[in-house]
């Protein structure tokens, strides 16, 4: 996620051998970062971390999060002096969005324009606003999934044909999501997963 960005508009980027959660806000502020990604139980681990008097004190105007649990988005924000950027999605590209100040709190957000989600029940029917079903999105006009490689045609043209051009119409994500009246889909999976995990590094 970090590094497609960074190779796709240019900019500089640290990336760390492992994640540390008592470092990370050191490591922010030494390179002077003004965004960062932490993905599930990360997001937690950095919180539980003992408050520190700097805790506060970075160059950061936003972070990149998937699996932020509604319970301590807000205080996360104002421990930190951060802003959060929720999303969900899957390496291959199936991704909603959750902009800064835009959806609500513990939201995972909508689909990109060039996407569409469902959500459905066992039998594939749509759920209802409100109704827990699992989420499923696939390109807004219809056509299969594609892999590319940055800046690698040929190798992506390999892939493709590997692949035999056999992408599922609808990728299927994750169980247990639900679409708000708004439009928003909540999905109650990162955030169990975000509770569960305690990522051991120091």
């Amino acid at each position: 996620m970090t590094l497609g960005a960074t190779l796709t508009f240019g900019l500089s980027c640290v990336i760390s051998r492992h994640f540390t959660k008592s470092r990370l806000w050191d490591v922010i502020r030494d390179y002077g970062c003004t965004t960062f990604s932490l993905l599930g139980g990360m997001t937690t681990a950095l919180y539980a971390e003992p408050q520190r008097p700097l805790d506060g004190f970075n160059q950061v105007r936003h972070m990149v999060s998937a699996g932020m649990p509604a319970a301590i988005w807000e205080r996360f924000e104002e421990r930190f002096g951060v802003r959060i950027l929720e999303f969900y999605g899957a390496a291959e590209g199936r991704i909603t969005v959750n902009p800064i100040g835009v959806g609500p709190v513990g939201s995972i957000g909508k689909t990109i324009p060039s996407q569409q989600c469902r959500i459905v029940d066992d039998a594939g029917n749509d759920c209802a606003p409100g109704t827990p079903g699992e989420l499923w999105i696939r390109p807004a006009d219809g056509s299969p999934f594609s892999i590319q490689y940055f800046n690698y045609p040929e190798a992506s043209a390999q892939k493709w044909q590997a692949a035999g051009c056999t992408w599922a119409m609808w990728s299927r994500l994750t169980k247990n999501s639900v679409r708000k009246t708004s439009g928003t889909v909540s999905s109650r999976g990162p955030e169990q997963r975000a509770q569960q995990s305690s990522p051991r590094a120091a």
